[in-house]
Protein backbone atom coordinates (compact mmCIF):
# COMPACT_ATOMS: atom_id res chain seq x y z
CA UNK A 1 0.00 0.00 0.00
CA UNK A 2 0.98 3.50 -0.34
CA UNK A 3 -0.09 7.41 0.37
CA UNK A 4 -0.68 9.69 -2.43
CA UNK A 5 0.65 13.67 -1.35
CA UNK A 6 -3.05 14.68 -3.28
CA UNK A 7 -4.79 12.47 -0.70
CA UNK A 8 -3.30 12.06 2.56
CA UNK A 9 -5.70 10.39 4.79
CA UNK A 10 -5.76 7.77 2.18
CA UNK A 11 -4.21 4.45 1.38
CA UNK A 12 -3.86 3.05 -2.24
CA UNK A 13 -3.27 -0.63 -3.22
CA UNK A 14 -0.32 -1.03 -5.51
CA UNK A 15 -1.66 -3.84 -7.80
CA UNK A 16 -4.57 -1.66 -8.48
CA UNK A 17 -2.60 1.53 -8.89
CA UNK A 18 -2.10 1.33 -12.62
CA UNK A 19 -5.67 0.08 -13.45
CA UNK A 20 -7.74 3.39 -14.93
CA UNK A 21 -11.07 1.32 -14.87
CA UNK A 22 -11.35 1.10 -10.83
CA UNK A 23 -10.97 3.62 -8.34
CA UNK A 24 -9.79 2.26 -4.65
CA UNK A 25 -8.68 3.10 -1.62
CA UNK A 26 -8.49 2.67 1.79
CA UNK A 27 -9.33 4.58 4.71
CA UNK A 28 -6.99 5.85 8.04
CA UNK A 29 -8.30 6.74 10.99
CA UNK A 30 -7.31 10.82 10.13
CA UNK A 31 -9.43 13.45 8.41
CA UNK A 32 -12.72 13.06 10.11
CA UNK A 33 -15.09 14.82 12.38
CA UNK A 34 -15.84 12.42 14.86
CA UNK A 35 -14.93 12.31 18.86
CA UNK A 36 -14.24 9.83 21.10
CA UNK A 37 -13.77 6.28 20.73
CA UNK A 38 -14.66 7.21 16.68
CA UNK A 39 -12.24 9.89 16.25
CA UNK A 40 -11.67 10.70 13.78
CA UNK A 41 -12.33 9.92 10.33
CA UNK A 42 -15.18 6.60 11.00
CA UNK A 43 -17.63 5.65 8.45
CA UNK A 44 -19.27 3.50 9.87
CA UNK A 45 -22.80 3.83 8.96
CA UNK A 46 -24.39 0.97 12.08
CA UNK A 47 -21.69 2.19 14.75
CA UNK A 48 -23.02 3.83 17.71
CA UNK A 49 -21.30 7.30 16.66
CA UNK A 50 -23.09 10.05 15.75
CA UNK A 51 -24.74 9.99 12.49
CA UNK A 52 -24.24 13.02 12.06
CA UNK A 53 -20.60 12.97 11.98
CA UNK A 54 -20.95 9.70 10.36
CA UNK A 55 -22.30 11.36 7.46
CA UNK A 56 -19.78 14.15 7.19
CA UNK A 57 -17.54 12.06 7.31
CA UNK A 58 -18.49 9.51 4.75
CA UNK A 59 -18.98 13.14 2.56
CA UNK A 60 -15.23 14.24 2.87
CA UNK A 61 -14.30 11.03 1.66
CA UNK A 62 -16.72 11.06 -1.55
CA UNK A 63 -15.90 14.41 -2.33
CA UNK A 64 -12.35 13.77 -2.91
CA UNK A 65 -13.77 11.82 -5.61
CA UNK A 66 -16.71 13.91 -6.75
CA UNK A 67 -19.17 11.68 -5.17
CA UNK A 68 -21.77 12.25 -2.78
CA UNK A 69 -21.80 10.33 0.76
CA UNK A 70 -24.67 7.85 -0.27
CA UNK A 71 -22.31 6.67 -3.55
CA UNK A 72 -20.42 4.86 -0.82
CA UNK A 73 -22.44 1.70 -0.70
CA UNK A 74 -21.75 -0.17 2.45
CA UNK A 75 -23.09 -3.46 3.74
CA UNK A 76 -24.59 -3.77 7.43
CA UNK A 77 -22.37 -6.62 8.05
CA UNK A 78 -22.68 -9.39 10.87
CA UNK A 79 -19.59 -11.06 10.57
CA UNK A 80 -21.43 -13.75 7.73
CA UNK A 81 -20.57 -15.00 4.69
CA UNK A 82 -23.71 -14.09 2.40
CA UNK A 83 -22.55 -11.81 -0.67
CA UNK A 84 -25.01 -8.84 -1.86
CA UNK A 85 -25.25 -8.26 -5.67
CA UNK A 86 -25.91 -4.68 -6.38
CA UNK A 87 -27.55 -4.28 -9.97
CA UNK A 88 -29.48 -1.45 -11.21
CA UNK A 89 -32.56 -2.70 -9.55
CA UNK A 90 -30.81 -1.71 -6.26
CA UNK A 91 -29.22 1.14 -7.40
CA UNK A 92 -32.89 2.82 -7.86
CA UNK A 93 -34.14 1.76 -4.99
CA UNK A 94 -35.23 4.91 -2.82
CA UNK A 95 -32.48 5.10 -0.06
CA UNK A 96 -34.49 3.72 2.88
CA UNK A 97 -35.02 0.56 1.10
CA UNK A 98 -31.06 0.08 0.06
CA UNK A 99 -30.54 0.46 4.21
CA UNK A 100 -32.67 -1.99 4.48
CA UNK A 101 -31.42 -4.58 1.79
CA UNK A 102 -27.87 -3.88 2.45
CA UNK A 103 -28.96 -5.98 6.30
CA UNK A 104 -27.23 -9.12 6.84
CA UNK A 105 -23.83 -8.90 4.35
CA UNK A 106 -20.38 -9.00 4.85
CA UNK A 107 -19.71 -8.84 0.62
CA UNK A 108 -21.29 -6.89 -2.09
CA UNK A 109 -20.88 -7.74 -6.02
CA UNK A 110 -21.33 -5.12 -9.26
CA UNK A 111 -20.65 -4.90 -12.71
CA UNK A 112 -22.31 -0.86 -11.86
CA UNK A 113 -20.28 2.13 -12.58
CA UNK A 114 -20.50 5.28 -10.49
CA UNK A 115 -20.12 4.43 -6.72
CA UNK A 116 -17.99 2.41 -4.40
CA UNK A 117 -18.56 -0.72 -2.74
CA UNK A 118 -17.55 -0.43 0.94
CA UNK A 119 -16.34 -2.54 4.26
CA UNK A 120 -15.53 -1.24 7.33
CA UNK A 121 -13.17 -2.81 9.56
CA UNK A 122 -10.98 -2.92 12.80
CA UNK A 123 -9.16 -5.97 13.07
CA UNK A 124 -10.74 -7.72 10.36
CA UNK A 125 -9.29 -8.65 6.62
CA UNK A 126 -10.74 -6.28 3.89
CA UNK A 127 -10.34 -7.56 0.34
CA UNK A 128 -11.26 -5.98 -2.99
CA UNK A 129 -11.33 -8.09 -6.29
CA UNK A 130 -10.98 -6.80 -9.90
CA UNK A 131 -12.28 -8.82 -13.19
CA UNK A 132 -10.29 -7.03 -15.54
CA UNK A 133 -12.12 -9.15 -18.33
CA UNK A 134 -15.74 -8.47 -16.56
CA UNK A 135 -14.98 -5.08 -15.22
CA UNK A 136 -16.58 -6.36 -11.97
CA UNK A 137 -15.58 -6.00 -8.56
CA UNK A 138 -16.14 -7.35 -5.16
CA UNK A 139 -15.50 -5.69 -1.69
CA UNK A 140 -15.14 -8.26 0.75
CA UNK A 141 -15.51 -8.10 4.99
CA UNK A 142 -13.46 -10.91 6.20
CA UNK A 143 -13.44 -11.71 10.04
CA UNK A 144 -12.14 -15.28 11.12
CA UNK A 145 -16.31 -16.12 10.81
CA UNK A 146 -16.52 -14.94 7.80
CA UNK A 147 -13.03 -16.89 6.82
CA UNK A 148 -14.09 -19.92 8.52
CA UNK A 149 -17.56 -19.69 6.09
CA UNK A 150 -15.08 -19.42 2.93
CA UNK A 151 -16.77 -15.84 2.23
CA UNK A 152 -13.90 -14.77 -0.28
CA UNK A 153 -14.69 -17.99 -1.95
CA UNK A 154 -18.24 -17.56 -1.81
CA UNK A 155 -17.77 -14.14 -2.74
CA UNK A 156 -15.64 -15.37 -6.32
CA UNK A 157 -18.48 -18.05 -7.20
CA UNK A 158 -21.17 -15.26 -7.11
CA UNK A 159 -18.81 -13.22 -9.39
CA UNK A 160 -18.41 -16.34 -11.57
CA UNK A 161 -22.64 -16.52 -11.66
CA UNK A 162 -23.26 -13.31 -12.12
CA UNK A 163 -20.57 -11.78 -14.44
CA UNK A 164 -18.87 -15.14 -15.77
CA UNK A 165 -15.72 -14.41 -13.53
CA UNK A 166 -12.82 -16.45 -13.62
CA UNK A 167 -10.81 -16.69 -10.79
CA UNK A 168 -7.46 -15.92 -13.11
CA UNK A 169 -8.44 -12.96 -14.13
CA UNK A 170 -9.35 -11.16 -10.66
CA UNK A 171 -6.50 -8.77 -9.08
CA UNK A 172 -7.10 -8.94 -5.40
CA UNK A 173 -5.61 -6.48 -2.58
CA UNK A 174 -5.67 -7.01 0.81
CA UNK A 175 -6.10 -4.12 3.00
CA UNK A 176 -5.06 -2.88 6.42
CA UNK A 177 -5.63 -5.51 9.54
CA UNK A 178 -4.54 -6.69 12.87
CA UNK A 179 -1.33 -8.84 12.53
CA UNK A 180 -0.90 -12.38 13.77
CA UNK A 181 1.73 -10.69 16.50
CA UNK A 182 -1.57 -9.05 18.32
CA UNK A 183 -4.81 -11.31 17.77
CA UNK A 184 -5.26 -14.53 19.93
CA UNK A 185 -8.06 -17.34 19.04
CA UNK A 186 -9.00 -19.18 21.74
CA UNK A 187 -9.69 -23.70 20.28
CA UNK A 188 -13.22 -22.79 19.09
CA UNK A 189 -11.99 -20.85 16.45
CA UNK A 190 -9.44 -24.14 15.67
CA UNK A 191 -12.55 -25.95 15.73
CA UNK A 192 -14.62 -23.53 13.32
CA UNK A 193 -11.73 -23.56 10.85
CA UNK A 194 -11.47 -27.29 11.19
CA UNK A 195 -15.53 -28.10 10.81
CA UNK A 196 -14.94 -26.33 7.36
CA UNK A 197 -12.78 -28.18 5.90
CA UNK A 198 -9.47 -26.33 6.54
Amino acid sequence: MFRDPNYSNLLFFRILADEQRVLHFSTTRTGGVSRGNFRSLNLGNYSDDDPLNIFENRSIVARKFYKEANDLITPHQTHGNRVLLIDAAFLDLPNAEKLERLYGYDASITREKGFFLCVTTADCVPLLLFDRKNEAIAAIHAGWRGTAGRIVERTIAEMKRNFGTEASDLLAAIGPAISINKFEVGMEVEAAFRENGF
